[in-house]
């Protein structure tokens, strides 16, 4: 027969064409023998290899680590998402407004928490246009500094990602405020119930991760079931309780159920890697032009100012004495709370300001040992 023979097996055929590269010539159309199936030389299957990103080792990942900085101090850490959790009304927007003020001016909020002066995106999804400017106005806030976007007039539906990459892209923000982003995101596809509904929150995590700016972000509380509170928790913010592992800090803010002054509110931090866990601070609020003052704080603490006044004795006591010591011995000899200092230590080694330790002990945990870095 012309053509192409019929092999039976596989080692068949490869002996036929080899047969045919040593002495090759023209192979006519191949007609297939009747009644029997031709053999079909099939190329072995090979699974595909996914790609697959580069791992760091710790050490790696340790090397790269950048120190805490704050564009807030105690509220907001440069690179972070905070959520700040507040009813209708208690007054989170005029907070929002001064703290964005602050930053764009490079001025401590409310007299007592340093700020990182940058220039500042506000996306205001809560008030319309009219209204934003009549509360600018009675807050008397004429920085140049903040930039205002209005996701309504935009077109957007609800928080668009990648039209909110597009606008920070190479602008060197140093904060974005999002008020609120229980509004965003009801805007969009998903409900409040949904697993999905705190999604967009990760990649605004990232976002502030990648372009090491301040992400604070709104939410609505749901309504207390006997008419006031007298503390705020995670499982209190509207929408699906995942909302809370998707940012890298929690503040509430409520009217206590018995205020100690008038127009008092409380600001708590609920938690999780860079505020503490169970600070409070009362604030004042000032009904005229939306201003805010920090009266007093919560048991067992310090007021901002003061914690700035021990750390700078601590650094200059430990730049006279340069040998390093546990926060207890450090309390002692500069008469002050062990806590306190203990406290106040952590955040300096946290930042680079100091070095630490560990002194192993013949039972127990060792002690922490803090110097000025070598």
């Amino acid at each position: 027969m012309n053509g192409v023979p019929i092999f039976d097996t596989y080692e068949e055929q490869m002996a036929w064409e080899a047969r045919q590269r040593q002495h090759p010539r023209p192979i006519p159309h191949a007609t297939s023998e009747v009644g029997k199936v031709p053999y079909r030389r099939t190329p072995p299957q090979v699974d595909a290899i996914p790609e697959v990103g580069k791992v760091q080792s710790v050490a790696e990942l340790r090397q790269n680590r950048s120190p805490t900085a704050w564009t807030i101090s105690q509220f907001g850490a440069q690179g972070n998402a905070v959520m700040l959790a507040a009813e209708l009304g208690v007054g989170k927007t005029s907070f929002m407004y001064r703290a964005a003020e602050a930053i764009a001016q490079g001025f401590p909020l409310m007299g007592q928490l340093p700020t990182k002066k940058g220039r500042v995106l506000f996306i205001q999804a809560d008030e319309s246009r009219r209204n934003a400017t009549e509360k600018l106005e009675i807050m008397d806030i004429q920085t140049e500094g903040i930039e205002f976007l209005f996701p309504d007039e935009q077109g957007w539906n609800g928080l668009e990602m990648d039209r909110l990459k597009a606008q920070i892209k190479g602008q060197g923000y140093a904060a974005v405020f999002l008020d609120s982003i229980t509004t965003l995101l009801t805007h969009g596809s998903h409900s409040m119930k949904d697993a999905e509904f705190s999604h967009p929150l990760y990649e605004l995590n990232a976002l502030a991760s990648r372009n090491n700016l301040l992400a604070v972000i709104a939410a609505h509380l749901k309504k207390p079931e006997s008419g006031s509170r007298s503390s705020v928790t995670v499982h209190d913010i509207t929408g699906t309780g995942t909302q809370g592992g998707a940012v890298s800090d929690i503040w509430g803010m409520w009217r206590p159920a018995q205020p100690q002054h008038e127009d008092h509110y409380v600001l708590g931090c609920l938690g999780k890697r860079n505020c503490r866990e169970g600070t409070r601070w009362n604030l004042q609020g000032n009904p005229e032009d939306f201003s805010w003052t920090l009266k007093s704080v919560g048991d067992g603490d310090l007021l901002p100012t003061k914690r700035q006044q021990l750390k700078g004795k601590l650094l200059e006591h430990l730049a006279s004495e340069p040998y390093p010591r546990s926060a207890k011995d450090l309390a002692q000899s500069l008469g002050h709370n062990a806590e306190h200092v203990r406290r106040v230590c952590i955040e300096l080694f946290l930042t680079g300001d100091l070095g630490r330790k560990k002194q192993p002990t013949p039972v127990g945990r060792p002690i922490c040992l803090y110097h000025l870095p070598l």
